[in-house]
């Protein structure tokens, strides 16, 4: 670990001569593992706002353009909204990919043979946390792996037909332990509850096998009371179980494992009535039943939401716990059709009417939109439960109890034209989760059509833009489903095989950022099930559409590689694409060298250009008329609607002044992001910390000069392959980056007291530290691998010149620590320096500087890099080694510091502290052996 403590130092030379000057390099070279502490905290400090931006970027009711739970908007009446991603390979042109091939297992032999036994009723559908399907035939419910065709198994204990079916995770205590499951059966006269257990053994030819096996009889039943139940849902997080009734009523299954004088074991709850409603005689009830035919629960807000036969949607709050319930609101179909053509101009109410699907939207995708209906024709309607969180507040994990019920905004189909009766459908069945939509159709009597919708393109796009795909599927879909395997068989499935590793089973976060995840995780799958069988296939991530087109072309010269960085993606997030497939096949010579060639071909080059001119008070720069002007590299949305091929489309132009600093399109979409903006210093004031001139009240006064003054600086545009690796390292350390470095043990800590017993005091992080080495030390290979001059880059008398160490040097007659420009960092570039130098007489000009900085910038990312991974080695040391005994070790100082310390501040740590590590995991050796 020595470059640990040699990194912050600066290096020290003898004085330099300018007859040995190079016209590029100063002849002394860095020390290979230097890093001045200022340029590690600015780095840290861009990688932070990287993680931020992105995260910000992908708050959905910013993308639907909405301001408030009272300013409706819609989207998807042009084909503005559904760009045509059209590619054109070497010998055939057809549609961005969206989906792998579909795999096809058909239904066991053996329950096909059922069917024929049918006399009143069958239903089939998918639990894809067990890889399960099931198929119900009057009284009978069989099950079978979904994946192979294996392990049938089937349950006969019940007398009358299933109606509905439903798989539960118990409640605490309430069935014998080792018990993961229940599964949830509604006849006419009763609703059982039975255990399921999972049996796992090896067969003969190395097979393992996990039997699923269910209690004999059920452990908790109710009467129905001459309820027909026509739904059931469960939360996962509490073990209710809540079901939808033919009068129109939700209620609730309680169960418990014991009984009282004031409570049974089990019972039957109504939610839907007050504890009073028995005393209103049923005559005076004028209201017909509306069946309940679907519920759905948000458990990240504890929401619960009904949509019953006639379209209407009720509203529940379950109380901060999960464990209440209390009715909020609800909407009919005609006032949801009413609101919704209004917002359309149209008399059309059928448009919006059948409402055949509802789902909830998390709180990770939105935190201000709380559900989505589809309609027949495949009309998305968004809903809010409560007034709009502000922009400040979203980082909070605090959630204002539901208090309203709203229409916030209309999606049109792509197949919908609004000025003629010429429309598609109807959509027979939806599922919509996380930016995928799937719509459902009949392509003939006995087939279905799927169309898939998929805005994962689109992320960083102001607007709500969407690719799509159609594709055919044999039979009537019963059910569709993502399968989302559990973290715990995420881990254990890495821990068996090194390639099943993933970001999230390396970090043990449950909802890793999406941004992060797309390059990081594996694609989304997903299985659909009919009477032929059980289609699985995975959606493709951009990674993996990038990569077919690569392969498909055969290297980067096309059209559909080119589609990346002109229709789909600003330069630097396309680079950042091409730099994860080159690292994602680093086995693969031919891909890896194809993805490389790509990432330096379409990323631009470094430019200088004069500094834009500010109206001082205005949130927005002004550009000169008389300087060129590139939409893909301005960093400041300038409130023109762009074309349909333009990467930035900010449609409503009187947002723009007052939300720059959040409409941005990309992560690279303003001054103090990917851009480096040089700001005016002066000789006097070079050492003070600049800030990019985006508002008045957050300029130093030294730096509000005259407009003349304004008019002679200049500003640095990096290329898209260097802001690239920042976008890349950003979304690799997003999952950790705000996590605590350490978890405090079981009475670790002294009663009333911040000190800590020796030996109990905390361990790391549950995380996977190998992993993030490994990834690190891909990213700085490939540095290495494609920036060779790195290898002898020494202290640059140019930049020396440019921001202002030239006459510093002089005078002191001796060497500098070396100063490159960083990503956000401002620094000095005066417009008569640089006309000195372009008009010295040296092979100078402004593309050389400009190359000669940003080569400096991504040095200084190397050495960061560089640092990084030792510190994730010492890292791992300590944690191979037993970290809560090391940590005894330290003073209780320390120990505070890193009990309350985030990863990201353990990235910046200083060499006190980590020499004290050290010094306590030599203490700790020296201890065992002497």
């Amino acid at each position: 670990m020595s470059g640990i403590h040699s990194m912050l130092l600066s290096p020290t030379s003898k004085s330099m001569s300018s007859s040995n000057i190079n016209p590029m390099l100063v002849s002394n070279p860095l020390l290979s593992s230097s890093i001045d502490e200022k340029s590690q905290k600015d780095i840290t400090e861009i990688l932070n706002k990287c993680i931020e931006n992105s995260r910000n970027l992908t708050e959905f009711s910013k993308v639907l353009q909405i301001d408030n739970i009272n300013a409706p908007t819609i989207s998807g009446h042009t084909e503005f909204y559904y760009p045509n991603l059209t590619c054109q390979f070497s010998h055939f042109q057809q549609e961005l990919p969206e989906i792998s091939k579909l795999k096809h297992v058909p239904i066991p032999a053996e329950l096909l043979e059922q069917f024929g036994q049918m006399q009143i009723n069958c239903a089939m559908g998918l639990f894809t946390c067990i890889s399960r399907a099931w198929l119900t035939i009057d009284n009978l419910i069989f099950f079978w792996n979904y994946e192979d065709g294996s392990d049938i198994c089937f349950y006969d204990n019940l007398l009358e037909p299933i109606l509905a079916v439903e798989l539960f995770v118990p409640k605490e205590g309430t069935f014998d332990d080792g018990v993961e499951y229940g599964l949830c059966l509604a006849t006419n006269s009763q609703v059982a509850l039975l255990s399921v257990d999972f049996i796992r053994y090896t067969k003969g030819n190395g097979a393992i096998v996990n039997e699923m096996r269910f209690s004999p009889q059920p452990v908790y039943s109710i009467p129905t009371d001459n309820l027909i139940i026509n739904s059931l849902r469960s939360a996962k997080s509490t073990g209710r179980i809540f079901m939808g009734a033919k009068d129109g009523s939700l209620y609730e299954f309680f169960y418990q494992n014991q009984t009282s004088w004031f409570s049974s074991q089990t019972k039957k709850i109504n939610l839907s009535h007050s504890k009073f409603h028995y005393l209103v005689p049923s005559f005076l009830s004028f209201t017909d039943a509306d069946s309940i035919v679907q519920i759905e629960i948000d458990e990240t807000r504890n929401i619960l939401y009904t949509r019953s036969e006639n379209s209407t949607i009720q509203v529940f709050y379950l109380g901060s716990n999960g464990m209440d319930t209390s009715k909020i609101s609800s909407l009919s179909c005609n006032s949801i059709a009413s609101k919704a053509a209004n917002l359309l101009n149209s008399n059309d109410k059928n448009l919006f009417m059948p409402l055949i699907h509802i789902s909830a939207v998390k709180q990770s995708e939105s935190k201000n939109i709380n559900l989505v209906a589809v309609s027949q024709f495949g009309i998305r309607l968004y809903f809010s439960v409560s007034p709009f969180e502000q922009f400040q507040q979203m980082v909070s994990p605090c959630q204002a109890p539901p208090s309203t019920f709203q229409l916030v905004h209309v999606r049109i189909s792509s197949s919908i034209e609004l000025s003629s009766h010429h429309r598609n459908g109807p959509v027979s069945s939806a599922y919509i989760n996380n930016g995928i939509s799937l719509m459902v159709t009949q392509r003939d009597d006995q087939n279905d059509t799927v169309l898939l919708l998929n805005r994962d393109l689109f992320l960083l796009h102001n607007n709500y833009k969407e690719s799509k795909s159609i594709f055919d599927i044999d039979g009537r879909i019963w059910s569709c489903e993502e399968i989302v395997p559990s973290l715990n068989a995420i881990r254990s499935a890495a821990l068996e095989n090194d390639n099943l590793q993933t970001i999230k089973s390396a970090t043990g976060i449950e909802n890793i950022p999406k941004l992060s995840s797309e390059y990081f995780d594996t694609p989304r799958r997903f299985a659909m099930i009919t009477p032929q069988g059980c289609f699985m296939w995975n959606k493709m991530r951009p990674i993996d559409q990038l990569t077919i087109c690569l392969r498909e072309s055969n290297g980067p010269n096309s059209d559909s590689v080119r589609l990346f960085f002109n229709k789909i993606y600003e330069k630097s997030e396309a680079c950042s694409l091409c730099l994860a497939v080159a690292l994602n096949h680093s086995g693969d010579a031919r891909l890896f060298e194809w993805a490389t060639q790509a990432y330096f071909m379409y990323s631009g080059e470094p430019e200088i250009r004069k500094k834009s001119s500010y109206t001082f008070g205005s949130a927005n720069p002004v550009i000169q008329s008389n300087q060129p002007f590139n939409p893909q590299n301005s960093l400041i949305d300038s409130g023109m609607e762009q074309n349909e091929n333009s990467i930035y489309d900010v449609t409503m132009m009187n947002r723009v002044q007052a939300k720059t600093a959040f409409n941005s399109v990309s992560i690279l979409n303003s001054p103090q992001q990917m851009s480096t903006p040089i700001v005016m210093r002066t000789k006097d004031n070079f050492q003070a910390q600049s800030r990019p001139l985006r508002n008045q009240s957050n300029i130093p006064a030294h730096t509000v000069g005259s407009a003349q003054q304004q008019k002679n600086e200049c500003e640095i545009y990096f290329s898209g392959k260097h802001d690239a690796i920042y976008i890349y390292l950003s979304r690799l350390l997003s999952p950790i980056w705000d996590l605590k470095l350490l978890n405090e043990l079981p009475g670790s800590r002294m009663q009333d007291s911040d000190t800590f017993d020796v030996g109990i005091f905390a361990t790391f992080a549950d995380i996977q530290i190998q992993w993030f080495l490994n990834k690190l030390n891909e990213i700085r290979s490939f540095i290495e691998l494609n920036y060779p001059q790195l290898k002898t880059v020494q202290h640059s008398h140019v930049t020396g010149s440019l921001f202002g160490f030239g006459e510093q040097i002089a005078q002191s007659g001796s060497r500098v620590a070396p100063k490159f420009a960083t990503q956000f960092q401002s620094l000095a570039l005066n417009q008569h320096a640089l006309s000195n130098l372009t008009s010295s007489g040296l092979p100078l000009t402004e593309k050389k500087i400009a190359e000669e900085i940003e080569l400096g910038s991504i040095y200084l990312m190397k050495q960061f890099l560089n640092r990084t991974i030792e510190i994730f080695g010492l890292w791992k040391i300590l944690d191979d080694h037993k970290f809560h005994f090391i940590s005894a070790k330290l003073d209780k100082q320390s120990q505070l510091m890193l009990m309350n310390m985030q990863i990201r501040n353990f990235l910046m740590s200083d060499d006190s502290l980590l020499d004290q590590l050290i010094t306590a995991l030599l203490y700790r050796y020296l201890f065992i052996f002497f």
